[in-house]
């Protein structure tokens, strides 16, 4: 005859599990609950972190890279470390109907960063589009800003921080807009020396 339990001590032993799973199940962060949609290996198009300079314009099956000329635009090198950064930048990279210009920024020669800034007159629209992009690339668990700054929404996952801007383009005749969007891979970028 197999032992069963019933009455007062199956209801103890049955509050006690359920206490401790809800212990267990609510002491880890948030964000570990809350996680985002795994992020993918692949930065942009067929790059992925960590490639080097060399593989990622093979991965861009020549497509012209060149040193960029916004360098501080997209990064802040650290003092005394400046000589390990490098921001590549492909221009007239197709993206959402457009031609976008995609800056690469690679730390001792391992990318861990690209930011894209795609323009159009409708800053609205524009809006619109690059949030449904990142949306179907990082999820939706994403941050609205709304204090009348550029910085538009931020997506933080668990290996990757996105930023949107939207910005209204400088020097132009027509008003034309810029949405900037960065992305950072943590894992490297927390493998960057601080001093």
């Amino acid at each position: 005859m197999k032992p069963r339990l019933s009455g007062p001590v199956a209801a103890s032993l049955l509050v006690t599990l359920l206490v401790l799973g809800s212990v267990i199940f609510y002491s880890r962060p948030v964000q570990d609950r809350l996680a985002p949609p795994e992020v993918p290996k692949e930065a942009y198009g067929p790059t992925r972190w960590g490639m080097s300079r060399a593989e990622v314009e093979l991965a861009l099956e020549g497509a012209k890279l060149e040193p960029s000329t916004s360098v501080n635009r997209y990064y802040t090198p650290i003092a005394g470390l400046e000589a390990r950064y490098l921001v590549l930048v492909q221009k007239d990279a197709p993206f959402l109907g457009r031609q976008a210009q995609v800056h690469y920024v690679f730390f001792d020669d391992k990318l861990y960063a690209y930011h894209v800034t795609v323009r159009d007159r409708n800053d609205e629209e524009l809006d619109r589009q690059v949030r449904a992009y990142l949306v179907s690339r990082f999820g939706a668990g994403h941050s609205d800003i709304s204090d009348g700054s550029p910085l538009r929404a931020i997506w933080h996952g668990r290996d990757v921080i996105v930023n949107l801007w939207i910005v209204q383009s400088p020097l132009s005749l027509v008003s034309t807009y810029d949405a900037v969007f960065g992305v950072v891979y943590q894992p490297l970028e927390r493998a960057i020396p601080t001093a």
